[in-house]
């Protein structure tokens, strides 16, 4: 019998979205394609516009998992939220 590995619950995926960026990658997660741990962010609603300001997002739209920035790629066919993993650094200022 093989031990299946130990399996580590990840952070939360947040999407910040605006009325015309990333309402494709809405509609991805809504339809469960990003995971069950979502949080999408429309940045201009009431609730959305304080943590554009918390987190001084400067693009939309963007994702995080655990205070860091994912990867957003576009394909033909597909879009891909890449995240660093847990002890990756990205950059360093």
């Amino acid at each position: 019998m093989r031990a299946c590995p130990l399996v580590t619950k990840m952070a939360k995926l947040q999407i910040f979205i605006g009325e015309n960026a990333g309402q494709d990658l809405k509609e991805i997660a809504e339809n469960g394609g990003f995971g069950d741990d979502v949080e999408v962010i429309d940045v201009a609603t009431e609730e959305g516009f304080p943590k554009v300001a918390e987190m001084e997002l400067t693009e939309i739209p963007s994702a995080y998992q655990d205070g860091k920035r994912c990867a957003i790629k576009y394909s033909d066919y597909n879009v891909e939220i890449n995240c660093p993993a847990e002890n990756e650094i990205i950059s360093e200022v």
